[in-house]
Protein backbone atom coordinates (compact mmCIF):
# COMPACT_ATOMS: atom_id res chain seq x y z
CA UNK A 1 0.00 0.00 0.00
CA UNK A 2 1.23 3.44 -1.08
CA UNK A 3 1.22 6.48 1.82
CA UNK A 4 -1.67 7.99 0.05
CA UNK A 5 -3.82 4.91 0.42
CA UNK A 6 -3.01 4.25 4.00
CA UNK A 7 -3.66 8.28 5.08
CA UNK A 8 -6.89 7.14 3.25
CA UNK A 9 -7.33 3.95 4.95
CA UNK A 10 -7.05 5.29 8.68
CA UNK A 11 -9.07 8.44 7.83
CA UNK A 12 -11.67 6.48 6.42
CA UNK A 13 -12.01 4.42 9.55
CA UNK A 14 -12.80 7.88 11.52
CA UNK A 15 -15.64 8.23 13.82
CA UNK A 16 -16.80 10.24 16.63
CA UNK A 17 -15.36 10.26 19.56
CA UNK A 18 -15.98 11.04 22.86
CA UNK A 19 -13.15 13.11 24.00
CA UNK A 20 -12.03 12.95 27.99
CA UNK A 21 -8.92 14.84 27.11
CA UNK A 22 -9.24 16.89 24.74
CA UNK A 23 -6.47 17.61 22.13
CA UNK A 24 -4.76 21.21 22.46
CA UNK A 25 -5.10 23.46 19.33
CA UNK A 26 -1.41 23.11 17.70
CA UNK A 27 -1.40 27.22 17.79
CA UNK A 28 -1.40 26.66 21.14
CA UNK A 29 1.58 24.52 21.59
CA UNK A 30 4.38 26.91 22.74
CA UNK A 31 7.04 24.00 24.13
CA UNK A 32 9.57 23.73 21.44
CA UNK A 33 10.71 20.09 22.10
CA UNK A 34 6.67 19.22 21.96
CA UNK A 35 6.65 21.58 18.50
CA UNK A 36 9.71 19.43 17.06
CA UNK A 37 7.67 16.10 18.29
CA UNK A 38 4.63 17.26 15.97
CA UNK A 39 6.91 18.02 13.12
CA UNK A 40 8.59 14.56 13.48
CA UNK A 41 5.53 12.51 14.33
CA UNK A 42 3.56 14.39 11.00
CA UNK A 43 6.32 13.05 9.02
CA UNK A 44 6.87 9.20 10.29
CA UNK A 45 2.60 8.51 10.67
CA UNK A 46 2.80 6.57 14.03
CA UNK A 47 1.93 7.85 16.43
CA UNK A 48 -0.02 10.45 14.52
CA UNK A 49 0.06 14.09 15.51
CA UNK A 50 -2.85 14.03 17.39
CA UNK A 51 -1.87 11.91 19.53
CA UNK A 52 0.94 13.95 20.69
CA UNK A 53 -1.43 16.85 21.07
CA UNK A 54 -3.33 14.86 23.50
CA UNK A 55 -0.37 14.29 25.71
CA UNK A 56 1.08 17.56 25.09
CA UNK A 57 -1.04 18.59 28.19
CA UNK A 58 2.09 17.44 29.88
CA UNK A 59 4.62 18.06 27.29
CA UNK A 60 7.46 16.33 29.57
CA UNK A 61 5.72 13.43 29.19
CA UNK A 62 4.52 13.76 25.61
CA UNK A 63 8.34 14.18 24.84
CA UNK A 64 9.35 11.45 26.58
CA UNK A 65 6.78 9.04 25.58
CA UNK A 66 7.78 9.80 21.51
CA UNK A 67 11.40 9.40 22.45
CA UNK A 68 10.53 5.95 23.89
CA UNK A 69 8.29 5.14 21.57
CA UNK A 70 11.09 6.00 18.53
CA UNK A 71 13.86 4.06 20.26
CA UNK A 72 11.58 0.94 20.33
CA UNK A 73 9.48 1.14 17.49
CA UNK A 74 12.10 2.73 14.76
CA UNK A 75 15.41 1.82 16.42
CA UNK A 76 17.09 -1.54 17.65
CA UNK A 77 18.41 -3.99 15.97
CA UNK A 78 14.84 -5.84 14.81
CA UNK A 79 13.59 -4.91 11.24
CA UNK A 80 11.17 -2.03 11.75
CA UNK A 81 8.62 -3.65 9.51
CA UNK A 82 8.25 -6.34 12.22
CA UNK A 83 7.75 -4.39 14.69
CA UNK A 84 4.85 -2.56 12.43
CA UNK A 85 2.94 -5.75 11.61
CA UNK A 86 3.31 -6.25 15.94
CA UNK A 87 1.94 -2.66 16.65
CA UNK A 88 -0.75 -2.82 13.58
CA UNK A 89 -1.97 -6.56 15.31
CA UNK A 90 -1.69 -5.26 19.28
CA UNK A 91 -4.25 -2.30 17.83
CA UNK A 92 -6.33 -4.68 15.61
CA UNK A 93 -6.96 -7.36 18.85
CA UNK A 94 -7.68 -4.09 21.20
CA UNK A 95 -10.49 -2.75 18.88
CA UNK A 96 -8.70 0.36 18.09
CA UNK A 97 -9.44 0.53 14.53
CA UNK A 98 -8.09 4.00 13.44
CA UNK A 99 -4.76 2.82 15.30
CA UNK A 100 -4.69 -0.44 13.01
CA UNK A 101 -5.46 1.26 9.83
CA UNK A 102 -2.49 3.38 10.44
CA UNK A 103 0.45 3.09 8.86
CA UNK A 104 4.43 3.89 9.54
CA UNK A 105 6.04 6.07 6.59
CA UNK A 106 9.51 4.05 7.17
CA UNK A 107 7.74 0.64 7.36
CA UNK A 108 6.10 2.08 3.92
CA UNK A 109 9.35 3.01 2.57
CA UNK A 110 10.88 -0.27 3.62
CA UNK A 111 8.55 -2.43 1.47
CA UNK A 112 5.47 -3.30 4.09
CA UNK A 113 3.54 -5.82 2.46
CA UNK A 114 -0.39 -4.15 2.92
CA UNK A 115 -1.40 -8.11 2.85
CA UNK A 116 0.29 -8.86 5.90
CA UNK A 117 -0.70 -5.88 7.14
CA UNK A 118 -4.65 -6.76 7.04
CA UNK A 119 -3.56 -10.69 8.37
CA UNK A 120 -1.56 -10.15 10.57
CA UNK A 121 -4.44 -10.29 13.88
CA UNK A 122 -6.33 -13.33 12.89
CA UNK A 123 -5.62 -15.87 15.12
CA UNK A 124 -4.54 -18.50 11.98
CA UNK A 125 -2.43 -15.76 10.25
CA UNK A 126 1.22 -17.51 10.12
CA UNK A 127 3.49 -15.32 7.94
CA UNK A 128 6.04 -17.85 6.14
CA UNK A 129 9.24 -15.65 7.71
CA UNK A 130 10.16 -17.30 11.19
CA UNK A 131 10.90 -13.99 12.68
CA UNK A 132 7.71 -12.68 12.00
CA UNK A 133 5.97 -15.00 12.53
CA UNK A 134 7.67 -15.50 16.51
CA UNK A 135 7.26 -11.83 16.92
CA UNK A 136 3.61 -11.47 15.97
CA UNK A 137 2.49 -14.18 17.97
CA UNK A 138 4.57 -13.19 21.13
CA UNK A 139 2.45 -9.68 20.76
CA UNK A 140 -0.65 -12.01 20.59
CA UNK A 141 0.13 -13.38 23.29
CA UNK A 142 1.32 -10.14 25.41
CA UNK A 143 -1.98 -8.55 24.17
CA UNK A 144 -4.41 -11.64 24.81
CA UNK A 145 -2.72 -12.86 28.28
CA UNK A 146 -4.90 -12.25 31.15
CA UNK A 147 -5.08 -13.99 34.59
CA UNK A 148 -8.74 -15.81 33.56
CA UNK A 149 -7.01 -17.02 30.73
CA UNK A 150 -3.08 -17.56 31.21
CA UNK A 151 -0.92 -17.66 28.11
CA UNK A 152 1.79 -20.60 28.40
CA UNK A 153 4.36 -18.52 28.09
CA UNK A 154 7.30 -21.23 27.52
CA UNK A 155 6.42 -22.38 23.82
CA UNK A 156 6.71 -18.64 23.05
CA UNK A 157 10.06 -18.31 24.57
CA UNK A 158 11.32 -21.50 22.87
CA UNK A 159 9.89 -20.15 19.33
CA UNK A 160 11.37 -16.19 20.15
CA UNK A 161 14.95 -17.71 21.35
CA UNK A 162 14.92 -20.29 17.96
CA UNK A 163 15.29 -17.08 15.73
CA UNK A 164 15.95 -13.95 18.02
CA UNK A 165 18.64 -13.23 20.40
CA UNK A 166 17.75 -11.79 23.98
CA UNK A 167 18.41 -8.47 23.39
CA UNK A 168 15.83 -8.09 20.18
CA UNK A 169 13.51 -10.61 22.65
CA UNK A 170 14.04 -7.27 25.12
CA UNK A 171 13.75 -5.15 22.43
CA UNK A 172 10.43 -6.96 20.90
CA UNK A 173 8.91 -6.67 24.84
CA UNK A 174 9.33 -3.35 25.40
CA UNK A 175 8.00 -2.19 21.81
CA UNK A 176 5.29 -4.52 22.54
CA UNK A 177 4.64 -3.05 25.88
CA UNK A 178 4.52 0.45 24.94
CA UNK A 179 2.12 -0.58 21.98
CA UNK A 180 -0.55 -2.49 24.23
CA UNK A 181 -0.50 0.64 27.05
CA UNK A 182 -0.70 3.33 24.21
CA UNK A 183 -3.50 1.77 22.56
CA UNK A 184 -5.24 1.32 25.83
CA UNK A 185 -4.43 4.56 26.74
CA UNK A 186 -5.98 5.66 23.34
CA UNK A 187 -9.00 4.05 24.44
CA UNK A 188 -9.69 5.37 27.13
CA UNK A 189 -9.21 9.22 26.23
CA UNK A 190 -11.41 9.22 23.35
CA UNK A 191 -13.66 6.24 23.27
CA UNK A 192 -16.27 6.20 20.18
CA UNK A 193 -19.59 7.06 21.06
CA UNK A 194 -21.97 4.88 21.35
Amino acid sequence: MDRARAEAAAAGGAVMLAERVHKLNPAEVEDPALKEVLEKSERLSTPKPAWFLTLGHNPEMAVAYFDYWDLTHRGGKVDHRIKELMRIAVSALLGCEFCAAQRSNVALDQGLNEDDAQACALPDFNHPDPRTRAALRFARALTLDSPSDPVDWDPIYEELRAVFDEDEIVELGCFAAIAVGGVKLSRSLNEPDR
